[in-house]
């Protein structure tokens, strides 16, 4: 009979197996449906800026933007993981806040509580955190509160410029550490070759309303391609393990057919040499 050491191995792996195997598939499923929201959210995000164009094209040329206090600063937010099993991604992310810190200072908004024990050890301080959203229904409300409290620090003058660190989508399962800009914006007004359009709110009023829309479709654009990536990432890291899992399942099995197989060869032994013993007895007498 094999080891029973043997068969709580093989037990303990099948169930990691099973565990990583839900994992992947729930990340799977996610990464899917978040997959195909980002592409409408990219729409979104692009009618807003094609219309803040617009709108800043209607404001006059003898309009000057308003000071900045000189107490204002910049603020770095940053899309990392709620969660874990994400390989890399918080390392990589993680990686790219030490590059843009070191180019300027700036105060650290941190998204995702998992994320933060990465950027707590690598000595990094964080002004402010938030959660990063765990379901893709909670992504636009993740994005409003967030936009809101930045608003709030800009409209107190405590933040003069916002830059945004996430992790681009890139294809279905691939992704790419950014920093862009979300505010002031580097927006530049549009040309019109015929009339300008028509509205009915003051210019100023309507390009701060545009603007408000611009930087919450930019905000849930950006939140909903971190989520995304978080997912992608999951599923990478849970399918390698789920493989590697796989692996060592082939391998005890192959270990316990083949000490099955030196037990049952031992009993036929035993009984064979137990009969050849019989049979010479029986000679003897």
């Amino acid at each position: 009979m094999f080891g029973a050491d043997l068969a709580a191995r093989i037990r303990t792996v099948q169930q990691l197996g099973d565990l990583t195997q839900a994992m992947r598939q729930l990340a799977a499923a996610r990464q899917r449906q978040a997959a195909e929201n980002f592409a409408g959210l990219e729409r979104y995000a692009a009618a807003t800026l094609s219309a803040l164009q617009r709108g800043l094209a209607l404001l006059s040329k003898q309009q000057s933007a308003p000071k900045q206090s000189g107490t204002s600063q910049r603020l770095l937010v940053v899309c990392l993981s709620e969660h874990g099993f994400v390989g890399a991604l918080n390392e990589t992310l993680v990686s790219k806040v030490v590059h843009v810190m070191a180019e300027a200072p700036s105060q650290l908004f941190v998204l995702g509580k998992r994320g933060l024990r990465h950027v707590e050890e690598r000595g990094l301080s964080a002004h402010e955190t938030a959660s990063m959203p765990t379901t893709l229904g909670s992504v636009s409300r993740t994005a409003s509160d967030l936009v809101e409290r930045l608003f709030d620090r800009v409209s107190s003058g405590e933040v003069a410029e916002i830059e945004v660190v996430f992790a681009w989508l890139r294809g279905s399962v691939s992704y790419e550490p950014i920093c862009q800009r979300l505010f002031p914006p580097h927006v530049l007004p549009a040309a019109y070759d015929g009339e300008p359009p028509l509205h009915t709110l003051p210019v100023e009023k309507l390009t701060a309303r545009l603007l408000e829309e611009y930087v919450f479709a930019q905000v849930t654009w950006m939140i909903a391609s971190a989520f995304a990536c978080e997912q992608a990432a999951r599923f990478s890291a849970m399918d390698a393990s789920h493989r590697n899992l796989q692996e060592q399942l082939g391998e005890l099995r192959q270990q316990e057919r083949a000490e099955r197989q030196d037990s049952i060869t031992s009993e036929i032994l035993e009984v064979a040499t137990a009969s050849s013993l019989l049979a010479e007895s029986h000679h003897d007498k």
